[in-house]
């Protein structure tokens, strides 16, 4: 399993990326600024204290991206070192475009930091007077963690203090309150989107981490310190695998059941999708904690099938040996629900469930709003083409375990992989969004006390 959690700066990067969330203060002073040079010729430097882990980088960095015509370029170390370099790249700025030059992280990388910061200084006041500059519009943010050092940096423009845009600009990051979203986006950004709610990690749990923590960049550290952890520990992944089977008669069925899972990941729940709908009374009182748990130890997934596919199987329901013809069995087994159970579901040549308009997809339906009270009948009638299709399956039977009992509308009985069907056979308008929240809710609360995550009350 590899899993990326990389270093806070690049993911503050993404995150801003991702949420198009720049400094909104840091923008508006390079937005004044640019027009000041525009009338005053010059360059300007703007020296910027914050915590590190607050975003400075990422907001400076990021400047380009929400100031259309503007070219942001990091300094390098040799260039902060060799003041011939520095003076040879800021004579190369483009006249067309304003840049703004960033010197980041000095303290790390130089080890001269007594003589450099006054040389720099120094050197910029010298080209704000340059002829060569002419036409060009220049800034130089110079970012530090340490408020004294921000300070020494703005007693050095004493000499020229025309270059000296603002002696106290702070960054502080983005609300606390946004830290959580932002952490989550930033790790399904890494990891082909992929939530931290599949290893045990809560929107709530990252809010605790903030509460915790001064700066973004900290909680993404301890977030991640979190995951590991998770990964690093010894999971005892259950034998049983849990299906909700929800039959669909019509293209808005089909999308309601699906916006509760990832098709593309064999109908795997969606945990976010399902925790969206929850009121937050429920996500204040709901044991979410301890329901994730079960939806990740179980499997679950919760899969729609055409009404279509099934209502040929449950042909003669007097009959009780009834033999299903091999042409509806073929049909049957293409679904996407007997493929996950073979284990054949390709998400690379994945197509999604479409509606059929056809005389047979109209008689199905017409038969399914009939039958919704009868699941037993369904559900036995599927075990038997699943038989016949080579599983071993059966239907209403009952599992126990040391913490209690569920029963399965449809059981099958892999060597490697049981499968614990249940059938949720809802008529055609009952099968809402709320509807289908509160089922999956129903399913996580009965397999979590079976597997002893939650007493019985």
């Amino acid at each position: 399993m590899s899993i990326k959690l990389p270093s806070r700066y690049e993911d503050l990067d993404i995150a801003f990326r991702a949420r198009l969330r720049p400094n909104k203060d840091l923008l508006e002073i390079i937005k004044t600024t640019i027009k000041s040079i525009s009338m005053m010729g010059g360059l300007r430097f703007i020296p910027i204290y914050g915590l590190s882990g607050s975003g400075k980088t990422s907001a400076s960095l990021e400047i380009s991206t929400h100031l259309p015509n503007t070219e942001t370029i990091n300094v390098s170390r040799s260039e902060i070192e060799n003041l011939d370099l520095l003076k040879e790249k800021i004579l190369k700025t483009k006249k067309s475009i304003p840049t703004i030059y960033v010197i980041d992280q000095f303290e790390e990388v130089s080890a001269n930091k007594e003589r450099i910061p006054g040389e720099i200084i120094e050197l910029l006041s010298i080209m704000d007077r340059k002829d060569e500059i002419k036409g060009r519009i220049i800034i130089v943010l110079w970012l530090t963690t340490d408020e004294e050092f921000r300070n020494s940096l703005v007693e050095k423009t004493s000499r020229n203090t025309r270059i000296l845009v603002t002696p106290d600009f702070n960054i502080v990051g983005p609300d606390k309150g946004d830290w959580s979203s932002i952490i989550m986006e930033t790790f399904r950004e890494h990891n082909s989107d992929q939530q931290l709610e599949n290893y045990e990690i809560l929107e709530s749990d990252i809010e605790d981490i903030a509460e915790s923590t001064d700066t973004i960049g900290d909680a993404i550290t301890k977030t991640g310190q979190e995951l590991f952890s998770y990964l690093s520990t010894e999971h005892d992944l259950s034998q049983y695998k849990v299906v909700m089977l929800w039959p669909v008669t019509d293209g808005l069925r089909i999308t309601r059941v699906t916006q509760f899972s990832d098709p593309r990941l064999s109908y795997i729940i969606d945990w976010s999708s399902w925790y969206k709908q929850l009121n937050q009374t429920d996500k204040q009182q709901l044991p979410v904690k301890e329901y994730n748990r079960t939806r990740l130890y179980f499997d679950m997934r919760i899969i729609p099938i055409a009404v279509a596919d099934i209502e040929p199987l449950c042909a003669k329901p007097d009959v009780e040996d009834y033999e299903i013809p091999r042409t509806y069995l073929e049909r049957f087994e293409n679904t996407h629900f007997v493929k996950i159970l073979r284990g054949r579901f390709n998400d690379d040549t994945y197509a999604p469930l479409r509606e059929r308009e056809s005389q047979r997809s109209k008689d199905a339906k017409e038969w399914y709003e009939n039958n919704t009270k009868n699941p037993t009948f369904i559900g036995k009638r599927i075990a038997s083409a699943l038989n016949m299709l080579g599983f071993t399956a059966s239907y209403e039977k009952t599992l126990e375990s040391k913490y209690g009992q569920v029963r399965a509308d449809i059981f099958v009985d892999g060597e490697n992989v049981k499968y614990i069907i249940e059938l949720k056979c809802f008529a055609t308008e009952n099968t809402m969004p709320s509807t289908i929240s509160e089922q999956i809710r129903v399913t996580m609360r009965r397999h979590a006390q079976y597997a002893g995550f939650l007493m019985r009350q």
